[in-house]
């Protein structure tokens, strides 16, 4: 039952950015979302390998996407700010 909202929202924010007209890359995010909590929802009924692959692949393959974005859209990142962000996430993941 915890999944649900994540479903709903990924599909609503979908739906809703389809029907104002943004470009399709703002909105697979959303639907991203829901394809993340459809994915926990099957692993955690059922703890299955298969669907521990559903619930942790689409994570990753959202943040990449997420970060395509960002990157996309703000020009002014440049060697520094990829630097700066790797750096954090080193010191993040080892702490």
């Amino acid at each position: 039952m915890s999944n649900v909202p994540f479903i709903a929202i990924g599909f609503y924010g979908w739906w809703r950015a389809m029907q104002t007209g943004l470009p399709q890359k703002y909105a697979l995010p959303l639907l991203g979302l829901s394809v993340i909590g459809a994915g926990s929802a099957g692993f955690h009924a059922t703890l299955r390998w298969d669907w521990q692959l559903m619930d942790e692949l689409p994570m990753i393959y959202e943040v990449m996407l997420c970060n395509l974005l960002v990157w996309d859209v703000d020009k002014r990142w440049g060697v520094r700010g990829v630097m700066a962000m790797l750096a954090f996430d080193v010191w993040h993941t080892a702490s």
